[in-house]
């Protein structure tokens, strides 16, 4: 949406545990900064007891944008 980007991902439960998350994201949204120059920010909603995608987005220095309830938004200018 203009010049935002909203992240969303899965991976199979039979794959977690493998650093898959971590490569998944941060190729993608390398890939969509070369296909989107236009894309400046991206952000993914996080429930709150999900630790493993909360670590995944600090790892990729990602900040708190908002919590609501269960959920935390992050955010990342490219």
């Amino acid at each position: 949406k203009g010049s935002q980007a909203k992240i969303n991902y899965l991976i199979d439960p039979c794959y977690h545990g493998q650093g898959l998350g971590l490569t998944l994201l941060k190729m993608g949204v390398e890939n969509l900064k070369n296909q989107h120059p236009e894309i400046i920010e991206v952000f993914g909603q996080v429930y709150e007891d999900n630790l493993a995608s909360i670590k995944i987005f600090e790892k990729l220095n990602y900040s708190v944008l908002k919590r609501e309830a269960n959920l935390l938004t992050f955010a990342s200018r490219l």
